[in-house]
């Protein structure tokens, strides 16, 4: 087993203690990295070579160790616009792209995505694009939607746009569409 697929593997352990990792935004040289709970908890400055506190940590947490040497970490990314439940459809049946799957954002290093209502709200509504939101985030990807879009009547699911962002905790806000050549003109009572 790689120590990449060692990684993957554990990430649902109590805890996990990288060794020898290299950060991308960080010192040049290697660092001991401690996740617990899906989440970095520290990262010691110590050459990779893990001090006795952190060893201690991961004896006492059960924790899996596995050494990366020549590694690097990088941040996840946040995609802040995907059509996640697929897109387009404005130029004919044709021009519709299919769902995405949690492997492609992985594959891109896409750890949040906030997923956007299209043109195509009939086929694609927004309780389609809440439930794929949950089937991702199921999947371990930190996932949100924005409601709205070109029709403001079908984008939402409890009647309203308000309703949706206090009702839903995966509603993290609304998507108006101003710029695009089928956007409708919007009132302030809109």
């Amino acid at each position: 087993m790689s120590p990449l697929e060692s990684v993957s593997a554990h990430t649902s352990a109590k805890g996990l203690l990288l060794q020898n990792v290299s950060l991308a935004s960080g010192p040049n040289e290697a660092v001991s990295m401690v996740i617990q709970s899906g989440r970095i908890a520290h990262i010691a400055n110590d050459g990779g070579r893990a001090n006795t506190g952190i060893e201690a940590w991961a004896t006492f947490a059960n924790a899996k160790v596995v050494d990366l040497k020549g590694l690097t970490v990088h941040p996840g990314l946040v995609d802040l616009h995907s059509h996640f439940l697929g897109g387009g459809g404005y130029r004919g049946y044709s021009s519709r792209s299919p769902e995405l799957q949690l492997s492609d954002f992985l594959a891109s290093g896409v750890t949040t995505v906030v997923g956007v209502p299209g043109f195509d709200m009939l086929s694609r509504s927004m309780s389609g694009l809440v439930a794929k939101a949950y089937g991702l985030a199921e999947e371990g990807l930190n996932t949100y939607v924005f409601n709205g879009g070109f029709d403001l009547e079908r984008g939402n699911i409890t009647g309203s746009l308000v309703s949706d962002y206090y009702l839903l905790p995966v509603v993290a806000g609304v998507k108006v569409a101003l710029g695009e050549p089928f956007a409708r003109d919007l009132s302030f009572d809109d």
